[in-house]
């Protein structure tokens, strides 16, 4: 995503760490700063984060699949992504 349509997004490891740049998959990334667990929903209350997803899936073009695995008329198993949404 950042390197095609929003080069300012915020990226995590999924842990703690923030990435400072577009690692390749696998090389080492560089860290701009922290934000441990207990502090990820921060920035909700001062309006700066619209959306948090976790995706079970990313394709090569940073897409999310939050849906289902398998094919679209007969998937194989279904994600809790979107039940609510």
């Amino acid at each position: 995503a950042r390197l095609t349509f929003s080069p300012d997004i915020v990226l995590s490891d999924g842990e703690a760490r923030l990435i400072a740049d577009t690692p390749a998959i696998g090389a080492p990334a560089a860290i701009e700063g922290w934000m441990p667990f207990g502090r990820v929903f921060e920035p909700l209350s001062w309006g700066r984060r619209h959306v948090v997803m976790g995706a079970n899936q990313i394709d090569r073009y940073g897409n999310q699949n939050l849906s289902a695995f398998g094919p679209l008329q007969h998937p194989t198993r279904q994600m809790f992504g979107v039940r609510g949404a």
